[in-house]
């Protein structure tokens, strides 16, 4: 099997870049090695760990190593990973971030579509039990037309958020 670094464009994770930002740039790091990791079909747990290590770097293995591993029933690379995310990722605040998630306004000449991709981003942080039903409700709740308003709550408890998706487009193709 090819070298598991060959062609990578994975670069090492630089805790001390921009501290402010350590979490978003570590989930974005995490997210290019889950796809690095699968791209090149490395199963082997031990080999998972010692590529995550070997690819963060050594700013990241010196952390590493002075860290407890958490979740003591777990292969080594999850409790590596796991243990990583505790530290690189920030506490959320999910009251705070469900408050910024109801307070998000269409933006103008913005889409439905568009507005519900931007939901589900923040929609991530927020821990909701059943996302597309806070996606649909909080589209519903924030609509710019009160005929379409009327239209999807006509719909009563069939509407689902692909429906209000397909509902919405063709709102907007007879509006324009």
């Amino acid at each position: 099997m090819a070298d598991a670094q060959q062609g990578s464009s994975l670069r090492h994770f630089l805790v001390s870049e921009d501290p402010l930002t350590v979490g978003s740039r570590w989930k974005r790091w995490r997210r290019a090695l889950c796809y690095h990791v699968e791209a090149r079909g490395i199963t082997s747990v031990s080999r998972k760990k010692a590529l995550l290590l070997d690819l963060a770097g050594d700013e990241v293995q010196d952390i590493f190593d002075v860290l407890t591993l958490k979740d003591e029933g777990a292969e080594d690379y999850e409790r590596a990973l796991a243990t990583l995310n505790d530290y690189f990722l920030p506490k959320t605040n999910v009251p705070y971030k469900r408050s910024v998630f109801r307070r998000t306004e269409f933006k103008q000449e913005e889409t439905v579509s568009e507005y519900v991709t931007r939901l589900r981003q923040l929609a991530k942080t927020c821990e909701f039990d059943q996302v597309d039903d806070m996606i649909r409700d909080q589209v519903i709740e924030k609509c710019r037309s009160v005929a379409s308003r009327r239209k999807l709550l006509e719909e009563g408890s069939s509407l689902t958020l692909e429906k209000l998706l397909k509902i919405a487009a063709t709102d907007e193709a007879v509006m324009r």
